[in-house]
């Protein structure tokens, strides 16, 4: 538990940062094949301001409508649920925000695992340590807050993330250029849909 509370003491502590994100890819572990998947970490704000940071979990090719542990350096931190095509994202916030998870670690530097009911990873990889992403631009999604991962459902609103163009495609997201993701530079409607 000490270790616990000193880990999120430490996020805390970081000088004063702008917005920026680490990006790791989690591979297969051959416990089920094809399995991909990637994490990204964002940390923001300043002292003054305060500081936020919000991890992100997305996996494909996994066992449709099941539950899988996301644990980083071996401390389980919460849950990614497939939909039926077998595509999840699970989301973390410190501060906690809207249906994310609690994020109470700093991945960055940790092994980052994705495990089956039988607490066999199925995917795992290293999140980098630094936060630099030469070629990432602003890239609006919409929020996948809902329990069922459903890449495809628009949720409550648009979330800022730093991708690469094709990354921001690939999301379903809006390309808006390169630029920090603070203040969330995405416009929503109070109903969550986009404005063009």
């Amino acid at each position: 538990m000490k270790s616990f509370v000193l880990t999120i003491m430490a996020l805390l502590a970081v000088p004063a940062v702008h917005a920026a994100t680490v990006k790791g890819t989690l591979h297969p572990t051959g416990v089920v094949a094809g399995a991909q998947g990637q994490a990204s970490f964002a940390l923001g704000g300043s002292a003054s301001r305060g500081r936020h940071g919000k991890f992100k979990v997305r996996a494909r090719h996994l066992p449709a409508g099941k539950s899988f542990g996301i644990s980083v350096a071996g401390v389980r931190i919460g849950t990614l649920t497939t939909n039926g095509s077998g595509t999840g994202s699970a989301s973390f916030s410190n501060p906690r925000k809207g249906h994310s998870q609690l994020l109470g670690i700093d991945p960055q530097g940790h092994v980052v695992e994705v495990s089956d009911d039988q607490g066999e990873d199925v995917l795992e990889g290293d999140m980098p340590e630094d936060m630099q992403n030469p070629g990432d631009i602003q890239c609006c999604v919409p929020e996948n807050d809902n329990a069922q991962g459903d890449e495809n459902q628009q949720g409550d609103a648009g979330e800022c993330e730093q991708l690469t163009a094709m990354d921001c495609s690939e999301e379903g997201g809006t390309a808006i250029g390169p630029g920090s993701c603070e203040p969330n530079p995405c416009p929503t409607s109070p109903s969550g849909a986009f404005l063009d």
